[in-house]
């Protein structure tokens, strides 16, 4: 570990490890560590390689497998990932757990496929409800979408599970019905699936938005969601005032997910009459917040940085409106100072949580803060960020690198960033911006 630590010697130290590991095959830190060094001097496949030998002689050790299998898919590598997997699967076929986290760690990466393979087996050992709903979701995301086995689980589950008690699963059998084409039955579904989230509205405000996510899966184009939740919310503005301001709010989230212009300027003038005209501190918040992250979108930041102000005068301990704010401040309104208080309490909040940590971690880069901005940093890359959220740190990481001289390293960051960006199906214009700028620092150094 000292050899390490010198850059000019971590090729002794690679040295050294690999003899350590040709004498003992199975010596797991060893392994681990002389990937970490392969990784850093950008020898990524031969990284992975000896994960995977540490895996070979340790086929037991959970959360190495775990480790292995997510930086297989992370690297974009989905057929090995799936043999390690399967591999792992037969030598203990009872092992439930190992089914599910492997189910997890696919869907992460969108490989449904398998997702849903995996979910079928524990469907069939163990005809758990919550796991029964987990493999419909995933049958349901499928392309195609395999409708008939969807509709037997959920057939199954309706044998032990009372449906007209349960949001999730009425939002899963609205989907079935829509794929089926069968709108009224899917309508009524969805309708049910909304009275039981709002009946929670005062405990838990966000599973309304919960249920709007199922609504965009139940109707797939976003004008007849729009039009489902107009209706909605006339049929039950006689009765409830609240309720149908509750449905405006989803309604105008929804028109602001258009790509329709006009579509998307009523949407925003919907909401902002809807904050000037309740006086709920819920409601108020989560409007705000959604005006906030559309306008942050939209490329208007002093108008989002404004918005998220709003919400922090209602609830001064909202770490997501404290992050978004000092994101903003900090990389679009040339405002550091005034950001780093904001994002202090994000982490003081949410100390686990890597785009949060990325945010203070950037701010410290910009205050020239170079050390305490690579230790935010490697924390966030070490809490297995998702690969989207990875990819940012992996740029930042490598500009604090270059902060403090340490050019091998940042180099080799910017490669593993470089290699990631390729695995993407898109990317943010800024994070494309982001790490052109560092290609080109990169380049000449």
């Amino acid at each position: 570990r000292v050899l390490s630590d010198d850059e000019r010697k971590t090729s002794d130290a690679i040295a050294d490890l690999e003899e350590a590991v040709r004498l003992r095959p199975g010596y797991v830190q060893a392994h681990r560590f002389l990937a970490t060094l392969l990784a850093r001097v950008d020898r990524r496949d031969e990284a992975l390689e000896q994960i995977g030998l540490a895996v070979e002689a340790n086929p037991d050790l959970d959360e190495l497998l775990y480790q292995y299998v997510n930086e297989l898919l992370r690297e974009n590598r989905p057929g090995q990932a799936i043999e390690v997997a399967n591999d792992a699967v037969e030598r203990r076929p009872r092992d439930l757990q190992r089914k599910l986290t492997f189910a997890s760690l696919f869907s992460r990466y969108a490989q449904w496929d398998r997702a849903a393979s995996l979910l079928g087996q524990a469907w069939q050992q163990a005809k758990n409800p919550e796991i029964g709903a987990r493999y419909v979701d995933a049958l349901l995301t499928v392309r195609p979408p395999d409708v008939r086995t969807a509709q037997t689980v959920l057939a199954e589950i309706a044998e032990v599970v009372d449906f007209s008690r349960n949001a999730r699963l009425l939002a899963q059998r609205a989907k079935v019905f829509s794929r089926q084409t069968l709108m009224e039955q899917a309508r009524a579904d969805a309708t049910t699936a909304f009275d039981l989230a709002w009946e929670e509205v005062d405990q838990n405000p966000i599973g309304l938005f919960l249920w709007l996510g199922w609504g965009e899966q139940i109707f797939q184009e976003r004008r007849e969601l729009s039009d489902y939740l107009a209706s909605l919310e006339r049929s039950v503005s006689a009765d409830d005032s609240r309720k149908a301001s509750w449905v405006r709010l989803l309604r105008g989230r929804t028109m602001l997910s258009s790509e329709d212009a006009e579509e998307w300027d009523r949407g925003r003038a919907l909401l902002e009459s809807l904050v000037n005209e309740v006086d709920e501190a819920g409601l108020l918040l989560l409007s705000h917040r959604v005006l906030g992250n559309v306008l942050f979108e939209r490329n208007e930041y002093q108008a989002a940085a404004d918005q998220w102000r709003r919400v922090l005068e209602i609830n001064n301990r909202d770490w997501e409106s404290a992050n978004n704010l000092a994101f903003t401040l900090s990389k679009h309104l040339d405002a550091v100072e005034e950001a780093s208080p904001y994002a202090e309490m994000a982490v003081e909040l949410q100390p686990e949580n890597p785009p949060v940590l990325d945010t203070l971690g950037w701010i410290r880069y910009l205050q020239g803060r170079h050390a305490d901005a690579d230790e935010l940093f490697a924390k966030a890359l070490s809490l297995n960020p998702d690969p989207n959220t990875g990819l940012r740190l992996l740029v930042h990481a490598s500009w604090a690198k270059l902060g403090l001289d340490e050019v091998s390293e940042a180099k080799t960051l910017h490669a593993q960033a470089e290699q990631l960006a390729q695995t993407a199906e898109s990317l943010p214009d800024e994070v494309t911006r982001e790490l052109t700028e560092l290609r080109s620092e990169i380049s000449s150094r």
